[in-house]
C-alpha cells in the first residue's frame, strides 16, 4: 500500500492508496498563484480518483473536501493532528526576543501562519488601533506578495507602530513568542485543522480564532470566536481573551485531548479501511 502525504497522489496507482487531503482552500479562496493553483487542482483531482481511501483532519474539512470534489465521506478516516510544537522546545532567552522584536515591556499578541490572503490577517491589521495601548501585534510567518499589502494598510491606517511584521522564525524563537504572549488571534478564513489554535492552548495562551466550523471543531469552547470580515468583531474577542485568566488552564486541558499516539493509531485503522475496500 502507498499513503501520500500531502493532497497530491499517483492518479492510477498499482497498489491500495491511501491520501491525506489536507483541505480545499485552495479552490475557494485566493491563497498560491495563478499557475499552482491550477496545478494543485488538476493533480488533486486526479490522485483522488485512483485512491481506496483518504485521511482528513477534521470532519469539518472532510465534508468541505466532499462536496467540493464529489467524493464519499464514507472513503474518509479523520485523523486530528498532534501538537505541532510543545513546550518541551527550549526557547530563545525572552529579554533577546523583546529586544530583537522591539516589544518593550508590551504585552504580545501573536498570530503565527505565512502571509497568504485567505489567512487574512488584515481583520487583525484593521483592529490593531483599537486594542488596549499596551498591546502590540506580533504576526508571524513566512512573508508572501500578501505581507506587502498588509504593510501598505497598517501604513495607510497609522498603525505600524503598534504591529511587528515577524518573518519565518525558528522553534526557539517561536517558542520564546508563545511564552510572552498575552493571548493568540487566529483570524484564518478556511483550514484542514487550525494547528497554530492547538499550539496556543498547548501553550496555556488565551486564543481568539475565526469563528468557522474547523476551528471550532479544534477549539471547543475555549477560544473566543469573531467573524473575520469584522475587525470590531475581532477587537472585542481579543479584548475579551486578554482579560481571561482561566483560559491558559482551559486551553491546556482541551490540547491535551490531541496527540500523535492517537493520530498514529487512527492513520493504521485508515490504512485496514483502504486495504479492506481493494480486497
Amino acid at each position: 500500500m502507498i499513503h501520500s502525504l500531502a493532497s497530491t497522489a499517483p492518479a492510477r496507482p498499482r497498489v491500495p492508496s491511501v491520501v491525506t487531503l489536507h483541505d480545499v482552500t485552495f479552490f475557494q479562496h485566493k491563497t498560491f498563484s495563478p499557475v499552482t493553483t491550477f496545478g494543485l487542482r488538476r493533480t488533486v483531482t486526479a490522485g483522488a480518483r485512483g485512491a481506496a481511501g483518504f485521511i482528513a483532519a477534521s470532519e469539518a474539512a472532510r465534508d468541505e473536501i466532499c462536496a467540493v470534489l464529489g467524493l464519499d465521506p464514507a472513503a474518509f478516516t479523520v485523523v486530528p493532528h498532534g501538537p505541532g510544537r510543545t513546550a518541551g522546545v527550549a526557547p530563545a532567552p525572552a529579554h533577546a526576543v523583546r529586544e530583537l522584536y522591539a516589544l518593550g515591556d508590551n504585552r504580545v499578541l501573536l498570530s503565527v501562519g505565512a502571509k497568504r490572503p485567505h489567512k487574512n490577517q488584515e481583520v487583525l491589521v484593521r483592529a490593531a488601533g483599537s486594542l488596549p495601548a499596551d498591546v502590540v501585534l506580533v504576526l508571524a510567518g513566512h512573508p508572501e506578495p500578501y505581507d506587502q499589502e498588509l504593510r501598505g494598510i497598517a501604513r495607510e491606517l497609522g498603525v505600524t507602530g503598534r504591529i511587528r511584521f515577524v518573518d519565518y522564525v525558528g522553534d526557539d524563537e517561536l517558542e520564546a513568542l508563545w511564552r510572552l504572549s498575552a493571548a493568540s488571534a487566529q483570524p484564518t478564513l478556511a483550514e484542514g485543522f487550525g494547528l497554530p489554535v492547538l499550539e496556543a492552548m498547548a501553550h496555556g495562551v488565551a486564543t481568539a480564532c475565526s469563528d468557522i466550523a474547523v476551528l471550532r471543531e479544534v477549539g471547543g469552547d475555549v477560544p473566543y470566536y469573531f467573524d473575520p470580515h469584522d475587525s470590531l468583531s475581532a477587537t472585542a474577542a481579543i479584548e475579551a481573551a486578554l482579560s481571561d485568566p482561566g483560559a491558559g488552564g482551559r486551553g491546556r486541558e482541551r490540547a491535551a485531548l490531541f496527540t500523535w499516539k492517537r493520530a498514529a493509531e487512527q492513520t493504521f485503522v485508515a490504512y485496514e479501511r483502504a486495504l479492506s475496500a481493494r480486497s
